[in-house]
């Protein structure tokens, strides 16, 4: 994702965030999680830009989830799932507190950022 973001590859730096989620749900070895991602994995792409429009860019997602492989590497299994909720939450609070006129502008500005 790292090599991604710095060349801003968007479709390729969610290539590699898809394959990092993927791995963290297989490694839980929890079947039932399992059977939870793959279903809404689908439904979840749909929102991809949006959500990175909404976290602010590819350079803080990166170092979100190395914070979370971080915890999970120090085996710290609270520290890791207080930072996946708020890594999840970034998004949601922001759109929130956005209007309609905001999000399309934050998205326009993204679209510009991408195309240079």
């Amino acid at each position: 994702m790292a090599a991604q973001a710095a060349s801003g590859h968007v479709t390729e730096f969610f290539e590699a965030n898809s394959l990092f989620h993927e791995t963290f749900v297989q490694l839980s070895g929890n079947e039932k999680l399992q059977e939870v991602y793959r279903r809404l994995i689908g439904q979840m792409r749909r929102y991809w830009r949006r959500s990175l429009v909404l976290r602010g860019d590819l350079r803080r997602s990166v170092s979100e989830h190395r914070a979370i492989l971080r915890a999970a590497r120090e085996g710290d299994a609270e520290k890791a799932a207080v930072l996946m909720a708020e890594h999840i939450r970034v998004p949601q609070a922001r759109l929130q507190s956005m209007t309609a006129d905001e999000l399309l502008e934050a998205e326009a500005s993204f679209d510009r950022k991408v195309s240079e």
